[in-house]
């Protein structure tokens, strides 16, 4: 099976910091990935070098077999194949949920049909508050809104950093079941950057990596 996401030998310095080192990746559409590690190890680092946000100093990140060093328009690549669902969240706080996913959806322009703002917050538990104001959720209601917005676009990837970051265990739990949920509804392969332990034990995940010394290994799971 080919890999929707090759990474290749990769080297990456941020500053004097040699974050990456060596690192080998691939993933196979449908393979969902979790990669565990503290903070600092170098995961936000590998989520925006799969987005595109970032390039290598020297190895190669591939999508679909293409370079994306060399992709013709990076801005249509995230557009058209990347959900990312940020750890400090970046939403628009003075605007409802319904709003913040219909603003991004009609700015993105694509030519294909994409879920409904209603569609994608119902699941997560937030139909009664489609036009509540952002400012006025709580943490967890606030993930699930950028959760939400991250698969706006129907992406065949997805991107997740600490998505139950600042979440008690129980609303963590909840959090990821309402992400399995549309990751399966929409078909999108996920990728999890996560310093919590206790996700390695998520059978959905066929990959469970831990990222050290720049590169990543095969996390044991106990």
């Amino acid at each position: 099976m080919s890999a929707l996401l090759d990474i290749k030998n990769v080297h990456m310095k941020l500053g004097k910091v040699q974050v990456l080192k060596g690192l080998e990746l691939k993933i196979a559409a449908g393979e969902h990935t979790l990669i565990l590690g503290p903070s600092g190890s170098g995961k936000t680092t590998l989520l925006n070098l799969a987005a595109g946000l970032i390039h290598p100093d020297s190895g190669q990140v591939c999508f679909q077999s293409e370079d994306l060093k060399h992709h013709t328009s990076l801005s249509r690549y995230r557009r058209e194949h990347v959900g990312y669902m940020f750890q400090d969240l970046h939403l628009l706080e003075h605007m409802s949920a319904f709003d913040n996913i219909a603003l991004i959806q009609a700015a993105l322009n694509l030519k294909r049909t994409l879920p409904t703002p209603r569609s994608l917050l119902e699941p997560l538990g937030l139909g009664e508050q489609l036009e509540e104001r952002v400012s006025r959720l709580s943490r967890g209601e606030r993930q699930r809104v950028a959760l939400a917005r991250a698969l706006s676009n129907r992406p065949s990837l997805l991107l997740a950093d600490e998505p139950t970051a600042s979440l008690d265990a129980e609303s963590a739990k909840e959090s990821m079941s309402h992400l399995w949920t549309l990751c399966e509804e929409l078909e999108c392969t996920l990728i999890v950057v996560s310093h919590d332990l206790s996700m390695r034990h998520d059978p959905r995940f066929k990959h469970t990596l831990r990222l050290s010394d720049g590169r990543a290994h095969p996390s044991e799971v106990a």
